[in-house]
């Protein structure tokens, strides 16, 4: 299945890192969920996010982003989770929000030449 529920999607980043998704809820125009099946070389032993758009007025929306995770290596990942990974996912989420906006006032593909090239 290549969209909609059930669907998986492998993920890559411009530093080369990659992660694989399975959607596991889906409502048309409004949200979606991923699961984390492959973190790649994220220290994540789960991982949930969900992506939702809410209509606010003409031309205008909200988006929110929020995940969980259950960081790898026990307490010394649970610490790693509390400080540099929060921080990680915090900026990686930022860039791929501001480039959802983006694309979205220009209809042009943002990325790197990996996203271009798609």
């Amino acid at each position: 299945m290549s969209s909609g529920l059930g669907a998986q999607r492998v993920c890559h980043f411009q530093d080369g890192n990659q992660i694989m998704e399975d959607i596991t809820a889906y409502t048309p125009g409004r949200e979606y969920e991923v699961e984390i099946i492959d973190p790649g070389n994220f220290p994540l032993k789960r991982a949930v996010a969900r992506l939702a758009v809410e209509p606010l007025a003409d031309e205008r929306s909200r988006v929110s982003f929020h995940m969980a995770f259950r960081p790898r290596f026990g307490p010394v990942g649970w610490v790693m989770g509390k400080t540099v990974m929060t921080t990680q996912f915090t900026k990686i989420l930022g860039r791929v929000l501001a480039g959802l906006e983006e694309h979205a006032k220009t209809g042009e593909v943002v990325g790197g030449k990996k996203a271009a090239a798609a």
